[in-house]
């Protein structure tokens, strides 16, 4: 990011503006991603001698407009815009939720394929040991950046047409929208806050050890069947979760 800055010391800018102006633009074009760390003030000295006040002044100005976010004892760091959910909504998708925060929703499947219900998923999924089930494990992005990780599961024995589904024909989403199966007479959601893992944090692209949300979902068919179970992750920076009566 050093390289790349141009000051002019005898423009009548200010520095403090030039300096905040070259930063705000290099988030807002995606040039400085998510998490990522800001030179400090010494790094900004040494190359530029640029005084301690100059560097203040732009770094406020970024802090004022929630575009920056500041670790006591680590430094300074991007924030993208801030993503809003509702705990209590409804079962929306997740891209849905994602667009009606005026982001940009995407999606990345890191895993698809059929597994015979684990030991630590019996009580969520309600289900026999041997049960077959769909999981899908995703990331949800809002603006390119990763808002979710998330992992669901569907037991085969109400949709057995996913084990031999062409999603290059016809995605999950079309299947599951008229199938007879898939009303949800009711759900439960719990959330646990946690310190998210190191492969969370990874695919978040945040801080080793960053607190995080998790939230745990399960819907009910008419006849008292979990039709669905998923596990989502949220990071902790700029997300608001609230509670909706």
């Amino acid at each position: 990011m050093l390289s790349n800055l141009n000051l002019d010391k005898h423009s009548p800018i200010p520095l403090h503006q030039q300096l905040y102006r070259y930063i705000k633009e290099a988030i807002l074009s995606g040039k400085l991603r998510n998490g990522e760390k800001l030179p400090t003030e010494e790094e900004y000295r040494v190359a530029f001698g640029l005084s301690r006040p100059v560097i203040r002044q732009a770094y406020k100005q970024l802090l004022d407009e929630h575009l920056i976010y500041r670790q006591k004892g680590k430094g300074s760091f991007v924030k993208h815009k801030d993503f809003h959910y509702g705990l209590l909504a409804s079962l929306k998708p997740l891209s849905e939720k994602i667009r009606l925060s005026g982001l940009q929703p995407s999606k990345v499947e890191l895993e698809h394929k059929i597994i015979t219900c684990q030991e630590q998923l019996l009580d969520a999924l309600n289900s026999e040991k041997d049960s077959r089930y769909m999981m899908i494990k995703r990331l949800y992005k809002g603006d390119d950046q990763v808002l979710f990780y998330f992992e669901f599961y569907r037991p085969l024995s109400l949709f057995p047409e996913l084990e031999h589904l062409d999603t290059t024909k016809t995605s999950i989403s079309e299947l599951l929208s008229t199938h007879p199966n898939n009303v949800v007479d009711y759900a439960k959601r719990t959330i646990h806050a946690v310190v998210l893992s190191d492969e969370l944090c990874e695919h978040f692209k945040i801080e080793v050890g960053s607190p995080g949300f998790k939230l745990d979902t399960s819907a009910y068919g008419l006849d008292g069947n979990v039709i669905e179970y998923s596990v989502a992750y949220i990071q902790g920076q700029n997300v608001s979760v609230s509670f909706d009566f």
